[in-house]
């Protein structure tokens, strides 16, 4: 469920409700990681194969052909990915990044950065940037400075966490497979792609090459397309898939009664009341801080989200720096404070 306007928004975070990343559920105990076969259900086919077209149906298959520069643990922390090593400038105007000398691409091209640069190229342009070109508006230009070394200059001082977060959307493709990624991947990645039948399966093979040791677990990874999470759940409970991603909450929600294993991934999305507050009382802010006590934020995920994710009174999810947990706790369904507060306000504005 997403709530919206189509007025002009603005996000107060009097709603906010993690929700799944990925909805799997397989019957039993979980089972020793072994090698084989997965077959997920997915309820829409991707847009393309371009890791800088951040829709919502590419987020299941996207991350398998491609790596970023580097990634976030669950609790947030950046780590090393494509990028082994970074350093920000002290004056946060730039960032020296050192590449993997031991990642190749799914042709056998070793990673270097000219491909790094070719991948920026593209993110900064506005036709072709799509999803990452506002998250590049930081950025005054980059210099390669050998073959496993770049250096991304900003227009002026950049917070540490801003510089990271472009680091992780920026996923390496291969400088000769720009021009063609969105019909054919071209990226570092545990996968390759196999087969793809247009709205009905992706099938990926395990990249032979991929430098992380022991990874994938899977040697191939089956992507089926369903119209409808219905559909995908009754081919989890006939056993023609293992594993359904990013369904229904209501429908996780029923499956982990009835036996089945509930697994979120991380990276908890936030589902966000907005107001415009450029109407009617929420012009005051004081209407507007008076108007989070009218909202059961814990009504709205029981009946809505069938309780799965957790309450939060702020746009951002509890791993971003932004988050801090004592909105959660002020802000709480209070309807007698409600009504105090908006008897002060009065209701004039």
């Amino acid at each position: 469920m997403r709530l919206y306007s189509r007025r002009p928004l603005w996000a107060l975070g009097l709603l906010s409700v993690t929700a799944i990343v990925g909805v799997g559920a397989t019957r039993a105990q979980a089972a020793p990681l072994k090698g084989g076969a997965m077959r997920v259900a997915v309820e829409a086919d991707i847009v393309n194969y371009d890791p800088q077209q951040l829709s919502s149906p590419n987020f299941a298959v996207i991350k398998n052909p491609y790596d970023s520069l580097l990634e976030y643990t669950p609790d947030g922390k950046a780590i090393p990915s494509l990028a082994s090593a970074w350093t920000i400038a002290p004056d946060k105007k730039s960032v020296a990044l050192t590449l993997r000398s031991d990642a190749h691409f799914v042709d056998g091209a070793p990673l270097s950065a000219e491909d790094v640069a070719a991948t920026l190229v593209k993110a900064a342009d506005p036709k072709r940037g799509k999803n990452i070109y506002p998250t590049m508006s930081i950025v005054a230009g980059w210099s390669v400075n050998g073959e496993h070394a770049i250096t991304i200059n900003f227009k002026t001082p950049v917070p540490d966490r801003e510089i990271t977060d472009l680091l992780q959307s920026i996923a390496v493709i291969e400088a000769k497979g720009v021009a063609t990624v969105e019909t054919q991947p071209d990226g570092i990645g545990p996968y390759r792609v196999a087969n793809r039948v247009v709205g009905q399966s992706i099938r990926l093979e395990a990249n032979p090459g991929y430098w992380r040791a022991g990874e994938p677990v899977s040697k191939q990874v089956e992507f089926k397309i369903f119209s409808e999470d219905a559909a995908a759940i009754a081919a989890l409970q006939s056993g023609s898939v293992d594993l359904v991603y990013g369904g229904n909450a209501r429908s996780a929600a029923r499956l982990s009664h009835q036996g089945y294993q509930l697994i979120r991934g991380p990276g908890a999305l936030v589902q966000v009341f907005r107001i415009n507050p450029n109407r009617g009382p929420f012009r005051n802010e004081k209407f507007r801080e008076a108007f989070n006590y009218l909202m059961d934020r814990q009504a709205i995920l029981n009946i809505g989200y069938g309780g799965v994710g957790e309450v939060v009174a702020l746009p951002w999810a509890p791993s971003s720096p932004a988050f801090d947990p004592s909105y959660t706790k002020k802000y709480t369904f209070n309807l007698d404070k409600a009504k105090v507060e908006l008897t002060r306000f009065g209701g004039h504005h």
